[in-house]
């Protein structure tokens, strides 16, 4: 990264002097002590410190100084996932699919996560890219989750995109299940084989099944047996459950003979 150095407005045109060994500059130039001519890099941690001189002054300024942490990013949700530790991690177009009171699901190409309890004031069809500092990384009960971070200073987001689910069969995603942990996917035309009870179902296409999660706090879905039915959910795991998570009932779409499709869909 570039290090710019400027003067503030009591010093202008001033000389700048710089060293980035920790030592005070000076007004000599030397093979630790730098004059300040045009923005340079650093690839390190560093302190850089620096004075200004007039030439028709004899003193020089009071020494400034800043010191510049080298951070390892994560490059994407995917490598934290596998991390599993506090971190930066490299956002790229990171999307928010799914939020629940202040949870909510973000996912990129490479893999998805839960922000658990910490999502704020993002929205679903937000549109992150910049660095995330991840202060407070856990699993609970296998499920990968943030639940403490902070967006780093020039990020950038944009709101109102679509989200559209992935679609995927029961056998894609039980076969690659760790990767699509947390993504929000929907699935046609599953058969409900067990209906609702202490909060779980099952769903089965062709010859796999998965527990189907009712995740609203204040409200029981409902779901007939036989039910033929798409789901829109988000992938979730309990210990060695392998679940998808509704929040609410119009996530649960039972198919008549003219439904032949559901488009991407926006939950807030």
């Amino acid at each position: 990264d570039l290090v710019t150095i400027t003067n503030d407005a009591s010093a202008t045109g001033a000389a700048i002097y710089y060293t980035l060994n920790g030592d005070d500059p000076t007004t000599t130039i030397s093979e630790t002590c730098f004059l300040y001519d045009e923005p340079f890099s650093i690839n390190e941690t560093t302190t850089v410190k620096a004075i200004a001189k007039h030439a028709d002054d004899d003193n020089a300024s009071v020494v400034t100084s800043k010191t510049f942490t080298k951070v390892t990013a994560y490059d994407n949700i995917a490598a934290l996932v596998t991390g599993a530790a506090n971190g930066y991690v490299q956002l790229t177009n990171a999307l928010v699919t799914y939020k629940n009171g202040s949870n909510a699901y973000l996912e990129d190409e490479s893999g998805a996560i839960l922000l658990q309890g910490c999502a704020g004031d993002l929205a679903v069809g937000d549109k992150i890219t910049g660095l995330m500092n991840v202060t407070n990384y856990t699993t609970y009960y296998s499920l990968p989750e943030i639940k403490e971070f902070s967006l780093v200073e020039g990020y950038t987001k944009s709101t109102g995109n679509t989200v559209t689910p992935t679609e995927v069969t029961l056998e894609e995603l039980l076969s690659d299940f760790n990767s699509y942990l947390s993504r929000y996917v929907i699935i046609r035309g599953a058969t409900v084989t067990s209906a609702f009870s202490s909060k779980n179902c099952i769903i089965q296409q062709g010859d796999k099944s998965i527990t189907l999660r009712d995740q609203n706090s204040s409200a029981t879905l409902t779901s007939d047996k036989n039910d033929l039915v798409n789901v829109i959910a988000n992938v979730i795991i309990y210990n060695t459950t392998k679940q998808i998570a509704v929040y609410e009932q119009s996530q649960i779409v039972v198919k008549t003979l003219t439904d032949n499709a559901i488009s991407g869909v926006n939950r807030s």
